[in-house]
């Protein structure tokens, strides 16, 4: 079978993100169609210092997240946030699709993100979420699950947040 048409995809199952951690990177340009089965927390990274995403995309995708941990971060690109080395970080044009989130167990859940903790400024520009379904316990968010010290616009979203299973918004 042929697969270099860049449109194609093929749908696979990770028992954890595609990246542990980003340090200090800038990732770019990448079209995602993953599910996300284990104790993970998020397609892209768990966890990311530092880092910028410019169009990125999520198709669509599924994380269904096994812990039993409540004091955890997930969410449908990167699990936490966190930047410890330079200026303010951007995260541009970036498209989330079709994307289930299932961490009932799991607090600081979010559809783009589950926690930010920085004390530099996080800038959001055309962040576009359609049909994105998050659950989690608490401090559960379409976008961000938690997040402190941040700049937001040009935000749009659509799907549900449910909060033990109870929908709040």
């Amino acid at each position: 079978e042929n697969h270099s048409n860049p449109d194609q995809s093929i749908r696979c199952t990770l028992p954890d993100a595609l990246f542990n951690n980003v340090i200090l990177s800038k990732i770019s340009n990448l079209n995602l169609d993953l599910d996300m089965l284990g104790q993970g927390n998020a397609i892209l990274t768990n966890a990311a210092d530092s880092s910028e995403l410019d169009n990125v995309k999520i198709i669509q995708g599924k994380i269904e997240n096994t812990s039993n941990s409540s004091n955890s971060y997930v969410g449908g690109l990167i699990g936490k946030y966190y930047s410890t080395f330079y200026g303010d970080i951007n995260f541009g044009d970036i498209e989330i699709n079709r994307l289930q989130i299932h961490a009932s167990q799991c607090s600081n859940v979010g559809g783009f993100i589950g926690n930010i903790e920085s004390s530099k400024e996080v800038n959001f520009s055309n962040i576009t979420e359609y049909d994105v379904d998050v659950y989690g316990s608490q401090n559960v968010g379409g976008l961000v699950g938690s997040v402190s010290s941040t700049n937001v616009k040009n935000i749009n979203s659509s799907g549900k947040i449910l909060l033990n299973l109870n929908t709040v918004s």
